[in-house]
């Protein structure tokens, strides 16, 4: 089933992640490559589960993500490493400003 999602409605911190392919189609400058690193750092986190934290995660080699040129994956790739430090730093420190590392987080200690 394919659904038009807008600005309006997409939110790459809640979007539901399911098994299979994610198209990211927008304009420059819309914030690609921010909804880019933020699913993959989801995917990598996995669902939370009171029993198993890392519930329906996906293992980096099994993550694809294509953009159509160099320099753009050069800085998807720092923005993705970024955002993966980041949030290590955000868990070590036990805060961050950033409501999605810090909601991971305290349900990751709780």
């Amino acid at each position: 089933m394919l659904m038009l999602i807008t600005k309006k409605t997409f939110s790459s911190y809640s979007f539901p992640l399911k098994s299979g392919v994610f198209l990211i189609e927008s304009s420059a400058g819309t914030g690609k490559t921010d909804t880019l690193s933020t699913i993959y750092l989801r995917l990598l986190i996995g669902n939370f589960d009171k029993n198993n934290f890392y519930k329906n995660n996906v293992e980096i080699e099994k993550i694809l993500v294509v953009t159509f040129t160099e320099e753009a994956t050069k800085n998807l790739r720092f923005r993705i490493r970024k955002k993966i430090s980041d949030f290590r730093e955000a868990c070590i420190r036990g805060y961050s400003d950033n409501f999605f590392f810090l909601r991971y987080y305290q349900e990751l200690i709780i």
